[in-house]
């Protein structure tokens, strides 16, 4: 009986003390269940960026979402915030500015009052396009070619003279010549283009390389074929247009695709910083990366310092820089002429 009651009396003293202890083991266990949800969301590991992509007229989304995944698997700890928004958006009075913005030719017009000024090697081609008043606001990227689409119907016709065309030199870059076509290799049926409702030339800068690319012989018919070109795309017509454009209508018809001289396009892709900080600083260098460069080409896009020269990115909205290029045309410049206007 004694030793039952010393038993009892030793369990309530053992709970009496657990009781007493409790609340202090609790707190020193809640306390370093903080501390380490604290480190796990501590703001140095909680990184974000946030970008605006402006599309415009280029089909480059998926490659630039491939990008944001790309660059968030290689810098640990970074989020991409990635929102699809219009030039209306950043320009607007109470508009909260993303990080960072990728943008096209004549997107924007004002980038003194958006971005911030960037320093880079003068390594990186074709700088001059994302300047204004001296100062370098965006980074050119990656651009789209144009070619000329023709029905592989009209290569078979007989009488089609083969054409060369001629090396030149724009912005004191000479860029290298077309390779002689052979007869493994079809010439571009030029008097074809010539009948009515036969072409359509996307606006921009597509006219006049088309016309540098002709004969000399045939240019100022060409300017005309250009301007009156049908409104719309349409089966069955040659096009000048970009190489994604093509290869999304050769799964439907027989098209060939023929490059077209100088290499210059109106639709560009720059990146311009609103803030500097660590964040912007590691897209700018993923941006110039290696990486990046496997990315772009990946998806049909050209590197932009492959192009000849770029219009610059500010100097003009897209409907200005169009209608300078068909001004141009109208007026019978020299192609190479035109395409300098737009810098």
């Amino acid at each position: 009986m004694a030793m039952r009651r010393g038993a009892v009396l030793s369990a309530l003293l053992l709970t009496a003390l657990l009781l007493y202890l409790w609340p202090g083991l609790l707190k020193g266990l809640w306390t370093d269940t903080d501390n380490r949800m604290a480190g796990e969301l501590r703001p140095a590991q909680r990184r974000t960026l946030t970008l605006w992509w402006l599309p415009g007229k280029m089909g480059d989304q998926r490659c630039i979402s491939r990008l944001c995944t790309r660059l968030e698997k290689e810098t640990p700890g970074l989020r991409v915030f990635l929102r699809r928004a219009d030039a209306a958006e950043l320009t607007a009075p109470d508009a909260l500015l993303p990080d960072a913005v990728l943008f096209g030719t004549g997107d924007v017009v004002n980038p003194e009052q958006l971005f911030l000024p960037l320093t880079l090697s003068e390594d990186d081609g074709n700088l001059s396009s994302g300047k204004s008043g001296g100062e370098t606001y965006a980074l050119p990227l990656w651009y789209e070619e144009n070619v000329l689409s023709v029905p592989n119907g009209w290569l078979e016709e007989n009488g089609t003279p083969a054409v060369t065309a001629q090396p030149h030199s724009l912005l004191g870059q000479t860029a290298a010549t077309p390779k002689p076509e052979t007869d493994e290799t079809p010439s571009i049926p030029w008097r074809r283009l010539l009948a009515e409702n036969a072409l359509w030339v996307s606006p921009g800068t597509a006219g006049p390389q088309l016309a540098f690319t002709a004969p000399s012989s045939l240019r100022k018919e060409l300017d005309s074929a250009a301007l009156h070109s049908a409104e719309k795309p349409v089966k069955g017509t040659a096009r000048v247009w970009t190489r994604r454009e093509h290869l999304a209508a050769a799964q439907k018809e027989a098209l060939t695709a023929f490059s077209l001289r100088p290499a210059v396009s109106d639709r560009v892709r720059y990146a311009a910083l609103c803030r500097d900080t660590a964040e912007t600083r590691a897209l700018l260098a993923f941006l110039r990366s290696e990486a990046c460069r496997e990315e772009v080409e990946a998806a049909g896009l050209l590197p932009a310092e492959q192009a000849d020269s770029l219009p610059n990115a500010f100097a003009h909205t897209r409907e200005e820089l169009n209608a300078l290029c068909a001004d141009g045309l109208r007026r019978g410049l020299d192609p190479v002429e035109i395409l300098l206007r737009l810098r």
